[in-house]
């Protein structure tokens, strides 16, 4: 074979290797088909509550269920419409919850709870938990998301991913770290060093100071920025 025709063909090869991942962007670049504008829904970033009321909705068709195990003392376990196992909880005592943590570390849990729920210290829960009553979690404790239809107290150096919403009074003890969206139709009270991204109530206290009517956002050009607000 004549060298001069292998050596044009291997450089014709090489060539044909290094433009063949560039052929998507020539074409886009010559058509244009992803010009327009991503479109972007902006229900979630705009409403603080909209996670709650989306949970809500979601475990409203266990209503009958948790009514059943409150009046018999009994828990229940399913698995809802999108596939989340969850455990329906008529009694709440520190051995259940205790059994319920370890089995989340495997299998995660949507937990729904129709009385006043007291979680151990340092527990952590990945998935979102409802409170009927009462919420009150112990120290160095680990959420994704709470729902209380009353008060719901938070430990100290307890820590959120996603969001909290209490129909009462919220209160996060000193150290804490709420990474999300937290809200409360009545009242935030929020001790020494804690950190938070979004809160929204009627009224919010930081130590003693008072403030009325307020919202903290953290807005920015692309949603609302994950940077840290650190009070002490």
């Amino acid at each position: 074979m004549n060298p001069y025709l292998a050596v044009a063909a291997l450089l014709l090869t090489v060539s044909l290797m290094f433009m063949l991942p560039l052929i998507p962007a020539l074409v886009e670049l010559r058509r244009k088909s992803d010009a327009l504008p991503l479109s972007v829904v902006q229900q979630n970033a705009g409403e603080i509550r909209h996670f709650a009321n989306s949970f809500r909705e979601c475990i409203k068709g266990l209503a009958p269920t948790l009514q059943r195990c409150v009046a018999d003392g009994t828990t229940v376990t399913g698995t809802l419409a999108d596939g989340e196992e969850y455990v329906v909880l008529g009694r709440a005592d520190e051995p259940l919850l205790r059994a319920l943590e370890q089995r989340d570390a495997v299998h995660p849990l949507v937990i729904t709870a129709g009385v006043d729920l007291t979680v151990p210290a340092e527990a952590t829960l990945s998935k979102e938990i409802y409170a009927g009553g009462q919420f009150i979690g112990g120290d160095k404790s680990n959420y994704r998301a709470i729902l209380g239809e009353k008060n719901v107290h938070l430990g100290v150096s307890t820590h959120v991913t996603r969001w909290v919403h209490a129909t009462g009074e919220f209160t996060a003890d000193r150290g804490c770290r709420l990474n999300g969206r937290i809200s409360s139709d009545a009242l935030i009270r929020l001790r020494s060093d804690c950190s938070f991204l979004r809160l929204n109530a009627p009224r919010i206290e930081i130590g003693s100071a008072p403030i009325e009517n307020a919202t903290c956002l953290l807005p920015t050009s692309q949603g609302f920025t994950a940077v840290e607000t650190r009070l002490s």
